[in-house]
């Protein structure tokens, strides 16, 4: 991991890597002064079979770069997911399934819970930090809470979305959730779930015009939705997966970037800022005034 000024985008500090076959596309969580990630060795044969373990996740120092601790599940890998809190304890699941609760202190495995399914999302807790949530690749809703001694309690029933699939980390705004899914034919599509009845509303057009599908299988909205509440008005922004092209869908107006879109995207005051990635591995910094 390599940390930045942000006046002169000269290098803080830069830590070792983690091993010849790592990769990462890990949501950094910071809390305390510490930035949490989560990486997985991927190796590929002749026959293009990959394996994905060998995973870490480890706090880092924000101020020195200096490692505070790394845990490690050799079995299985984070390759796209992110922690969330429940007191002292870190949240996160493996791109395999597993849900894993961390003693965000000392980096031990205090409990863990099987879901069965690929997840590529981040665990995500109510404002309260009562519960945690999060949508497997299947578009199924996965709901639990975290003990006070760091056990997995009061698992709830998978609540199947009706989607085709989903790759989005969810967002939760008051008794709400706002997640990025794929539907029929790889269109993207915003689900909005009722977290009190489990009721959903597909959000899938914008101008008027059903949202654009994906170039390849598994597209749609693989980006958090980013949800903005302004003067009483709560507006959404999205990427849609397509090869060239990201979308940001604000209030009901789609815009367009020549791009390529997968992480999840910040607000600064009126500013949309993403960062993507062209044709190439160029990666660059979208900024539009919503």
């Amino acid at each position: 991991m390599q940390a930045l000024a942000a006046d002169s985008l000269k290098t803080r500090w830069l830590t070792d890597e983690v091993s010849d076959f790592a990769q990462s596309s890990s949501t950094l969580t910071v809390r305390d002064g510490y930035v949490y990630v989560g990486t997985v060795d991927v190796v590929s044969d002749e026959n293009r079979n990959t394996t994905y373990n060998n995973g870490t996740f480890t706090r880092i120092n924000l101020l020195t770069g200096a490692i505070s601790w790394r845990y490690t599940n050799s079995a299985e890998g984070y390759y796209w997911g992110g922690a969330a809190f429940s007191g002292d304890y870190a949240v996160i699941a493996t791109s395999a399934g597993t849900v894993e609760v961390i003693d965000s202190k000392t980096g031990k495995l205090v409990s863990s819970w099987s879901l069965g399914v690929v997840v590529n999302s981040d665990c995500v807790a109510s404002e309260d930090g009562s519960r945690v949530y999060l949508v497997s690749s299947d578009g199924k809703l996965h709901t639990f809470a975290v003990g006070e001694d760091g056990q997995i309690t009061e698992p709830e029933p998978a609540l199947d979305l009706g989607l085709e699939t989903s790759k989005s980390t969810p967002t939760v705004v008051g008794g709400t959730m706002i997640v990025g899914v794929a539907v029929a034919g790889d269109h993207g599509a915003l689900a909005v779930v009722d977290l009190q009845t489990g009721g959903v509303k597909l959000v899938t057009q914008a101008d008027g015009a059903v949202l654009p599908a994906a170039s390849f299988s598994g597209g749609g909205v693989k980006a958090a939705p980013l949800v903005s509440v302004q003067n009483g008005q709560t507006l959404s922004f999205l990427g849609v997966q397509i090869i060239r092209r990201m979308g940001i869908l604000c209030k009901d107006h789609l815009v367009v970037f020549p791009t390529f879109c997968c992480r999840n995207d910040i607000l600064y005051r009126r500013l949309a800022l993403l960062v993507s990635q062209r044709p190439g591995d160029e990666f660059v910094l979208c900024i539009r005034d919503h």
